[in-house]
This record gives C-alpha cells, sequence and structure tokens, in this order.
C-alpha cells in the first residue's frame, strides 16, 4: 500500500493577494456583499456572488477588500485564479493540500472533488474567491455544493444567473476626484474632477494616471492637459499599484476573444464608439431603411454618402435586429457595453477611446462618418412636434458630440433645443454654428445668414434683445440687394420688428413692423403665410400699445385669410384665432372671448392632441377670460390643469410652465390667499432667474407680480425694493418711453401711495401720465391705469376738486377708447360716483351707480369684485352714509375710501407672443 506524507492542516488556511491601498467609494457595494452573502446565509449552503463589469473597473479590488475583513471570523478565506482551467485546477490542488485532503503523486485523485469533500464538513464559515472567471460554464464544476461556505467570483461577463449578479459600477465623480488627490497628494478638486471625468471615473485608469503623475511630479491640470492632446500614449504608461497591466493591454486580449467570437459584435462596438459615451439608441438608430437613405451595398469602390465601402458593406450587416442582440450579447460577455435596456446600451468613454485606436485613418474616418449619418437620419424633421421630443431627447448627447456643425442636423438640433425651452443650449449650439459656416462658407452665404438669424432669435428668447438686433440687422444688411431684402432678409425683418419693440418706442417699431410688412407684401404677395405671420406680429404691436381696436381689425382679416387659404382646422389659423380672441378680451368682451378660445380648444385637442404646447396654452388663455370674469375658481382650476400637463411635457424650468405657475399664482392672490401666492412667486423668480436670466422680460414680471402680492400683504419697503430693481433694469435697457419702464413707474408710484408719501407719489404719477399721454397715446392701458391712480392720491391728499376734474377726463376717455361697458370703464365710472357723491352731487351719483350696476352683470360675474364694491358704495349713498374703504382690484384697502386702485397684476402678458421664425433648409419655421 503506497503511503504518502500529507502536511497537517493548518488552522486557518488563508491565501489572498494583498489588501488594496487605495480603495474608494465602494462602502455601499460592500455593505451588498456583506448583506447577500452574510446576512442571507442559510446553513449547509454556500451563498455564490458574481462580482461583474468592465475590465479595470476593481472587481479584484472590492472582493480582496471584503475577503480581508471576513479573515478573521472565518475558518478559510482562499483565493483561486480561474481564468483559465489549468490554472484554476492546480490553484484548487494546493488547497487541498493544505487541507490535506490530496497528493499530486495520486494521479486518481480530483483536487476539486478533495475540496469540496473537505469543505462540506469543515466547521465554521469560509470564503472562497474565484478570480476572473469567464463565464459560469467555465467554473460551475468547481462551485462547493455543500457547505457553510461563501462563494465571490469576479467575472467580465454578465452572463451569471441574475440572484448572484452584482454589477460593478464605474466611481462617482466625488469619489473619483477624492481618490486621485488622496494618491497624488495634489489639492486641486477642480482639476481633480475634471481628469476624473476624462477618465471616465474608471479605477484603473484613476490609479494609472495616478501612477505616473506621483513618478514624474506632474500637477494634475498639466496631466489633462496632455491626456487631452496625447491619449494613446498615456492611457499605456504609468505603473499602478494593486493592477497587473495598464488600460490599454487590460482590454486588448478582450478584443482579440471578440474578434475571434463575434466579428460582427467588433463593427457593433466600433460604431458605438464613434457617439457620445451616454446611453446609446440602437432600435432608432439601426432601423431598416430604404437603400437611398443609409449606407448601402454596391458593386462599385466609391464611397457611399462618405463612408468607405468596406464599412458600408459590415454597417449593412447591423440593420438586422437579430444580429445586434446577437453582438451585444458577446459584447456583454467581456462588459464593454453596458447591460441593454430596450436596446439602448452605453459604452466607456476610455474602451472608444481604445477602439477608435486601434483603427486606421480610413477606417476611423468611415465609422464615424456611418455615425453621422445614421444619427442625422435617425433624427425628427418636426422638432416643434412635442411628439418627437422623446426621440429628440434620447440622441441628443449624440447629436451634440457627432454632427458636424455645418450640417442641416445640428439645426435640427437647436430648434429642439429652442421649442424646449432650452435656451442656452439652443443659444451655444447656433453660436458654434454660425463660427463654423462663416469660417468655411463665409459670412454672406445663405447658411450662414440663416444661423445668424435663428441664434438671434434664441439670443432674444434668453432676454438679450440688444444681441438678437445687432445679428438682425446684419442679416438683413447682407441679404438685400440695392436695399431691397430678399426673401431671407424678409424673415430678418420680421423678427427684427419683433426684437426692436422692447427695446424701442413705438414709432421705430411700428416703422419696422410696416417695413417688414411692406417687403414681404412685395415679394411674396398679401395672402402668403410668411405675409399674414407679419400682419399677425404688426396687430399684436398694436395691441400691447393699447391700440386694441386696430389691432383687432388687422386680426380679423388674417383670420379670414387664413381660413379661406388653409381651413379653419389649420395651426396658423388658429393661432389667428387666439389674437382675435386675445382681442376680444381687451375690449372687454368676455363671453365672446372665452367662446373664442374654448372653440379653439376642441379644435387643437383635436388636431394636435390635449397635451401639446399650443392646445396648453389655449387653456391659459381660457383661464385669464375667467380670471377677468371674476369666476376664480374655474380659473384656478383650469390653469392648475395646464399647470400639471405642461410640467409633464415641458418639465419644470420652461418658460410656459412657469407662466402656467404664475397664472395659478394670481388667481391664488386675487382668493386672498397671499402668502401661497407669495411663496408660489418666489419660487417662479428663482427659477427664472436661474433658467432665463436676471434681467428677462418674464423675470422681471415676476418680480413685478410679487410685488403687488406684498402690496396686498401690507409689506410696503419689500415691494418697494422690487419695484425699484425691476424700474432700474426697464430705465437701462428700454428707456424712459418704453411701456414696460411707465409700468414700474406706476408700479413704484403705488407703493409710495400706500406709504402715504402723497407728494412722492403724485410726483411720480404725474410724470408716467405725461408720458404715456406724449408718447404712448392716452388710450394705453399703462396710460389709464397712471390716470386712474393719480385721481385717487389727489383725493386721499384731500383736493377734491382736481380728483374730480381728472375722474371725469379719464371716464370719458374709457369710453371713447374701451367703450362704455368695458370692465375697466366700469371700474373708474364707481370712482366717478363715488367722487361725485363726496362733492355732494348725489343725483349724478345715483345715476353712475345705478348705470354700473346695470352693465357690469352683462360682462362680468358676480363674484368678481366690481359688482360687490360697486353695489356697496351705491348703498351707502343711498343710505346717506361713507362707503366702505378704498379697495384695490383685489379687494384690500389703502389710505381713502370708495375707490378702486388698479394695480399690474397682469400675468397673461407674456402669453401675447409674436410670431419669430427660424430659418431652415430654405423654410421659414415658427417659433413655438
Amino acid at each position: 500500500m503506497l503511503k504518502v506524507d500529507m502536511p497537517p492542516p493548518e488552522v486557518k488556511p488563508v491565501r489572498l493577494l494583498p489588501r488594496p491601498l487605495y480603495l474608494a467609494g465602494r462602502e455601499a457595494l460592500l455593505s451588498e456583499l456583506e448583506h447577500r452573502l452574510v446576512s442571507r446565509q442559510v446553513a449547509g449552503t454556500p451563498r455564490t456572488v458574481v462580482l461583474c463589469g468592465l475590465g479595470g473597473v476593481g472587481k479584484t479590488s472590492v472582493a480582496l477588500t471584503f475577503a480581508h475583513r471576513r479573515v478573521a471570523d472565518h475558518t478559510l478565506v482562499w483565493q483561486l485564479p480561474a481564468e483559465d482551467e489549468s490554472t484554476m485546477r492546480a490553484a484548487f490542488g494546493q488547497l487541498a493540500r493544505q487541507l490535506g485532503r490530496y497528493s499530486p503523486a495520486d494521479k486518481t485523485a480530483d483536487p476539486v472533488v478533495a475540496v469540496h469533500a473537505a469543505l462540506a464538513g469543515r466547521p465554521g464559515p469560509w470564503v472562497l474567491l474565484l478570480d476572473n472567471a469567464p463565464d459560469l460554464a467555465s467554473v460551475r464544476h468547481a462551485l462547493p455544493p455543500v457547505g457553510d461556505g461563501r462563494v465571490l467570483i469576479t467575472s467580465r461577463s454578465r452572463h451569471w444567473p441574475r440572484e448572484e449578479r452584482v454589477e460593478v459600477p464605474v466611481l462617482n465623480e466625488r469619489d473619483a476626484a477624492d481618490f486621485l488627490m488622496l494618491r497624488t497628494g495634489e489639492t486641486s478638486p477642480v482639476s481633480a474632477s475634471l481628469l476624473a471625468s476624462e477618465l471616465g471615473c474608471l479605477p484603473l485608469a484613476l490609479e494609472q494616471a495616478a501612477a505616473y503623475i506621483e513618478a514624474t511630479g506632474e500637477p494634475l491640470d498639466q496631466y489633462l492637459a496632455a491626456f487631452i492632446a496625447q491619449r494613446t500614449r498615456l492611457l499605456n504608461r504609468g505603473r499602478p499599484l494593486d493592477y497587473d497591466a495598464c488600460v490599454a493591454s487590460t482590454w486588448s486580449i478582450s478584443f482579440k476573444d471578440l474578434q475571434r467570437r463575434s466579428p460582427v459584435a467588433v463593427d457593433l462596438l466600433r460604431l458605438l464608439s464613434c457617439f457620445a459615451s451616454e446611453p446609446v439608441p440602437l432600435p432608432l438608430l439601426l432601423r431598416p431603411r430604404d437603400s437611398g437613405d443609409r449606407p448601402g451595398r454596391r458593386s462599385s469602390e466609391e464611397p457611399v454618402n462618405g463612408v468607405p465601402l468596406a464599412v458600408a458593406e459590415r454597417l449593412a450587416a447591423l440593420m438586422d435586429p437579430f444580429t445586434v442582440n446577437d453582438s451585444l450579447a458577446s459584447l456583454g460577455e467581456f462588459s464593454l457595453t453596458s447591460p441593454p435596456r430596450s436596446g439602448t446600451v452605453t459604452v466607456h468613454r476610455l474602451v472608444q477611446a481604445v477602439t477608435q485606436d486601434q483603427l486606421k485613418e480610413d477606417e476611423r474616418h468611415g465609422w464615424r462618418r456611418a455615425a453621422e449619418i445614421l444619427l442625422g437620419d435617425a433624427l425628427p424633421k418636426t422638432p416643434e412636434d412635442p411628439g418627437s421630443w422623446a426621440d429628440y431627447s434620447a440622441l441628443l448627447p449624440h447629436a451634440l458630440t457627432v454632427l458636424p456643425t455645418t450640417s442641416s442636423w445640428s439645426d435640427l438640433t437647436a430648434r429642439f433645443l429652442l421649442a424646449k425651452g432650452d435656451c442656452d443650449n439652443a443659444r451655444e449650439l447656433w453660436e458654434r454654428i454660425l463660427h463654423k459656416r462663416r469660417e468655411e462658407l463665409g459670412p454672406d452665404d445663405k447658411s450662414t445668414l440663416g444661423a445668424s438669424n435663428n441664434l438671434a432669435v434664441a439670443l432674444y428668447s434668453k432676454g438679450d434683445a440688444h444681441g438678437s438686433r445687432a445679428h438682425l440687422e446684419d442679416v438683413v444688411a447682407r441679404s438685400s440687394i440695392a436695399d431691397r431684402p430678399d426673401v431671407l432678409g424678409a424673415v430678418a425683418m420680421n423678427n427684427l420688428a419683433v426684437t426692436v419693440q422692447g427695446i424701442t418706442s413705438f414709432q421705430e417699431a411700428r416703422h419696422v413692423h410696416e417695413q417688414a410688412l411692406s417687403v414681404r407684401r412685395r415679394i411674396l404677395g398679401n395672402e402668403h403665410p410668411d405675409t399674414l405671420t407679419s400682419m399677425g406680429n404688426y396687430a399684436l404691436l398694436l395691441h400691447l400699445r393699447g391700440r386694441v381696436s386696430e389691432a383687432r381689425k388687422i386680426f380679423t382679416e388674417v383670420l379670414l385669410m387664413r381660413s379661406r387659404t388653409l381651413g379653419t382646422d389649420h395651426p396658423a389659423t388658429t393661432l389667428a384665432m387666439s389674437y382675435l380672441g386675445m382681442a376680444l378680451r381687451e375690449c372687454g368682451r368676455l363671453a365672446a372671448a372665452k367662446e373664442m378660445h374654448e372653440r379653439i380648444l376642441d379644435i387643437r385637442s383635436r388636431v394636435l392632441g390635449p397635451q401639446h404646447p399650443s392646445t396648453l396654452r389655449t387653456m391659459s388663455n381660457i383661464g385669464v377670460v375667467l380670471r377677468a370674469y371674476g369666476d376664480l375658481r374655474a380659473a384656478e382650476d383650469i390653469h392648475e390643469r395646464a399647470l400639471e400637463m405642461r410640467r409633464r411635457l415641458l418639465g419644470e424650468d420652461h418658460p410656459d410652465t412657469l407662466r402656467s405657475r404664475s397664472n395659478r399664482a394670481c388667481v391664488i392672490a386675487e382668493q386672498g390667499k397671499y402668502s401661497l401666492a407669495a411663496a408660489q412667486f418666489e419660487e417662479v423668480l428663482d427659477i427664472n432667474r436661474r433658467v432665463l436670466g436676471r434681467e428677462n422680460d418674464d423675470t422681471l414680471n415676476t418680480m413685478g407680480y410679487l410685488g403687488v402680492v406684498h402690496l396686498e400683504q401690507g409689506h410696503l419697503d419689500v415691494a418697494e425694493d422690487l419695484f425699484s430693481q425691476v424700474l432700474s433694469v426697464r430705465l437701462r435697457r428700454c428707456g424712459t418711453i418704453h411701456p414696460d419702464t411707465v409700468r414700474a413707474m406706476t408700479n413704484l408710484a403705488d407703493t409710495l401711495l400706500l406709504h402715504g408719501r402723497m407728494n412722492a407719489a403724485i410726483q411720480l404719477y404725474r410724470e408716467t401720465t405725461k408720458t404715456g399721454r406724449a408718447r404712448l397715446g392716452v388710450f394705453h392701458p399703462e396710460t389709464l391705469r397712471a390716470m386712474n391712480n393719480i385721481v385717487i392720491a389727489y383725493h386721499v391728499r384731500g383736493e377734491a376738486k382736481e380728483a374730480l376734474k381728472l375722474c371725469e377726463q379719464l371716464v370719458k376717455t374709457c369710453r371713447r377708447v374701451r367703450g362704455a361697458k368695458h370692465p375697466e370703464t366700469l371700474r373708474v365710472m364707481n370712482n366717478m360716483a363715488y367722487l361725485s357723491a363726496e362733492s355732494g352731487n348725489i343725483g349724478e351719483a345715483k345715476r353712475m351707480f345705478s348705470y354700473v350696476l346695470s352693465a357690469v352683470p352683462q360682462v362680468i360675474g358676480p363674484e368678481h369684485i366690481l359688482p360687490r364694491f360697486c353695489r356697496s358704495n351705491a348703498e351707502a349713498v343711498l343710505c346717506g352714509r361713507r362707503p366702505d374703504e378704498t379697495k384695490t382690484a383685489s379687494g384690500t384697502a389703502p389710505p381713502g375710501r370708495g375707490l378702486l386702485v388698479v394695480y399690474d397684476f397682469e400675468p397673461e402678458r407674456p402669453s401675447l407672443r409674436l410670431t419669430l421664425q427660424l430659418v431652415a433648409e430654405g423654410r421659414t419655421v415658427a417659433t413655438m
């Protein structure tokens, strides 16, 4: 009988590589291992967890750290290399000998079986670490079937049972930056974060960079600059601790194995390496198309759409979804892509870099050109349509990275950004587009001028009217022959007319609008859609400047022509109807305005869909009319519904969403819930400042609305500060004669009135009234508001005759401009009736109160403040007592009695949208 001398078993067999010196950001992962392997242990049954992930992500480091932490309370902790059968079998033989169960001299003994037998009866818990296993099939026979143990496996493959698999991600940027600073002794968090991002937060790349920096003494920022410039060379330099190889060599084996197993998967990886290191929506990019729409097979050797024939032929195979799925599975065996989610995958930026660096120059160009074509073809051609936004959102990071700025595809991307309300990124992209086109095509090329026009639109949307104007004036000049603009020049003139009205006088703005309209009539004809767009913009200018009757006539004319040429359901026709509805409201015909907007809502819901931005805008317009009518509950309800849909469709920061929030807050304020309204306006103001800028019109309007709420609450110092800030910006940007400046001055005067500083209030009211009469006209709403409020100031100061005289003039003006039954006319007549009673003319007061009370039900609802307040005044006069205290339009009481103060509380003003036009491939496209 053969006698074998066996070494006595050690008390605690332990074989582990040294514990990693630096391990950052892995405590959560280690806690998960603790939970899976220790807390959920079932007696007698080994627990298995597989750490899988990209090579260099730190799987072994995590496993070793866990194993070292278990040495003290486990009876055996053993690491075995598992990359191939022979190496693993030899390692099992060593462990079996350590356990006293195996001798190499016994040719019939199986070391794996011997280890399993020893572990099955071993008292106390144990840990086996199988490192770098190719897949489940290669190690299935090595997994202990019984015993009080934990088996921890590391593998690049993701093809393991779901319940056992744990994906090891790259580090988050903060942990990666902390690692770099700790490892190198550098103290700049900015440089560390930038380098960590450039390295994709991959632990091996971070360690390799740190080792190089430590060895050379090169600062982080210098290494970062060198890495960006010479990535390939640095990926092969640096001797990382705790790793056997650098990044490039770590993946070279995976690439070779992948090429041997699935050449098509290599082609897919090459294509993916051309996109951004963000989720790539393969179903959008690799969908079957007509042969003319994508690179395909041809008999000649000529490139297909700029793609070399060899690349085009290999790309054709990827149009088959089964082939793509098989390729993703092959890539998953090496974790070279993220796990696919509905066909969407991510490739680490360094995997992309190494993949690209392995290609020859012509191949690299061919795959990049193929990516451009696939991406450009996948972009929907209607970026203003919300139905396309899901696709655009998925493709956006790649469009910004891959597409050349000289292509029309980049214009589509910028249009999407603008439609979604991302004015900053739209502006930035069009700046890049314009710079590149000027450089390659020259400043006078039509594509260059179109980009300049589009950049101007983005600047205006961001609140930079002066910057917008400069670009548009340049386009008009360059696109004119003998001072006669062409079609592109007419587009720029239309946009210029819109832009200048916010920063110039009414006369200058009107002149530019008339020029734009004249040019379009001459070039395009009276009924061309672009001509009608300019007509609508001109009418809106008149509307905003108080010339409501003139505007209404033009709106009606535009609507008739739109209906005749396009039909009643066309979006341009419903836009014309919307303008007319706003004019009807401004004329005091609230019932007709409500009916018009409800008709628009029905058409837009049916044609565009119930959640289209234009449909939601109509809902807001209905809410505005309901609020003017006095039906505050219904107004709040429809604003709330529009707001929730805008949040879902457009996002929390979109300008339309913010306007909905302002509309809702105004209704809440008119219900007397001032604290709630103030809080909501504060939230809107914070977002406006962050997203649109501190001097954007919407931001300044919100500051005004917030100031009004503070007036209502008696927070006069806060309101005065807000109004003063707005006035300062308006004076600087618009000058003294612009309506927005006059409005800001009247707001400040209102505050002085409530402060009891009558002399200062009257002086400012006089200034605004004078400016309004001279520059805006007596018919302008701001002129009339200032005239109304100065009447109250005179009355409070005790100048009853002057107050009565001015009020008589105001009543005549309102009757002539707005009509005898306009709500604002009736408001002023209430004030006139009260002043008449105060002066002793009871008969005149009764007559006017009687008229107001009989007319009010015809135009506004019973819950409005005006009929209730007027009735209270009339009853007081008839009973021979003094009327109630003076009320504001929202029902609060400043100094005085019986008079209605008109505050600036009109958040619907931003919804009066003038139509800016983008240029896209020779066509005009209206902004949303």
